[in-house]
């Protein structure tokens, strides 16, 4: 190609609507054969000094691959860089995109969570629906309605962190940065409580476990609950096994007709290494014994004091699960911050090149 033939607008002729062509001098092979070696492999940006062009000498210049590919050499003056028209908009996309790495580690984050809400919520129905009928007057002395309740709460905060995530939506990463900021306010706050009037808490878990033991013959889920605990932590009752007496199957009381009666469950009896086959009628009688005399045949310590004492045992093992918890919802909520902060600017950016186009 012996010349090159470019097409300019200055101001004025921009304004008048016109155009007008001028014929740039041969340019040394040389710079063509390097100008086409890098047009081949991809568009091409350049600042070519022309003589008698304004006050510097230099027009801004863009090249595209494909005029060398049709044959042809097209030259648009650039007064003020834009984004190219040409298929050179690859690095352009990429920076109109959030990070990749901040937005699927917020979304798998936010993905377990729901999938382990959603089982929690399927074991609680099953439990709810398959026990047997009746019903206890205390929510908290229910374990099925609180892993729902719990599980519910779950699902639906992590869903909205799944999908807020997943489709770039600031209102919904918005919504979840801010139940995800009042949950960890609250567990904070929990804690706090908890550890300045730790008397009132001790009174409000025996009340608690109290009511359990008036209704553990009236839901069979809260049966195998203290059953469990009773065994695990070889205890009896609340503070002591006469606290089976809140109960009116085992209740001492002269009138009542209860098989039962002055019995403990068979949870609290001490287990002989060589015993096959469980006796279930053990701790029958217990409660009119002395408590030197009763702990050959049960364990007669309550189930509250082996709990404190076992959290006191493992204590480092509980504030490191507690820690980890709550770190990991601090990291979950800054990489949700990041996003919604990657989206208002993508937002922002997008809008003043519209405005500039």
């Amino acid at each position: 190609m012996a010349a090159l033939v470019g097409l300019f607008h200055s101001e004025q002729q921009q304004a008048d609507g016109k155009m007008s062509a001028l014929a740039v001098p041969e340019w040394p092979s040389g710079w063509l054969d390097g100008i086409k070696q890098l047009c081949e492999l991809d568009s091409v940006h350049l600042s070519i000094p022309i003589t008698g062009l304004g006050e510097d000498e230099t027009m801004h210049v863009e090249i595209c691959s494909s005029a060398w590919r049709e044959s042809r050499l097209d030259v648009i003056q650039r007064r003020q860089p834009r984004i190219p028209s040409c298929r050179c908009g690859t690095a352009a996309a990429r920076a109109m995109r959030t990070n990749q790495l901040v937005k699927y580690i917020l979304f798998i984050s936010c993905y377990l969570f729901w999938v382990a809400s959603g089982v929690m919520i399927a074991v609680g129905l099953y439990a709810k629906l398959s026990k047997e009928s009746g019903a206890v007057d205390s929510l908290l002395a229910e374990p099925s309605l609180i892993v729902i309740i719990v599980g519910v709460l779950t699902f639906t905060v992590t869903f909205v962190g799944c999908t807020g995530a997943l489709r770039d939506m600031p209102l919904l990463l918005k919504m979840f940065a801010v139940m995800l900021l009042l949950i960890f306010v609250l567990q904070i706050v929990a804690v706090g409580v908890a550890f300045l009037f730790s008397g009132q808490v001790m009174d409000k878990a025996a009340f608690l476990m109290g009511k359990a033991i008036a209704s553990y013959r009236d839901d069979l889920d809260l049966q195998n609950l203290i059953d469990y605990i009773q065994k695990k932590f070889q205890c009896c009752g609340v503070r002591s096994y006469q606290d089976w007496s809140r109960n009116e199957y085992f209740d001492c009381s002269i009138s009542n007709p209860s098989l039962e009666r002055c019995a403990v469950p068979f949870s609290c009896c001490v287990q002989e290494e060589e015993q096959n086959v469980l006796n279930t009628m053990c701790g029958y009688g217990t409660q009119n014994l002395k408590a030197w005399k009763a702990e050959s045949m049960i364990h007669t310590g309550g189930c509250l004091e082996k709990i404190v004492t076992w959290g006191q045992s493992n204590l480092h093992l509980i504030a490191g699960l507690a820690l980890g918890l709550l770190a990991m919802e601090v990291v979950i909520f800054f990489l949700a911050v990041t996003l919604i902060y990657q989206i208002s600017f993508i937002i922002q950016k997008r809008t003043n090149v519209k405005r500039e186009s």
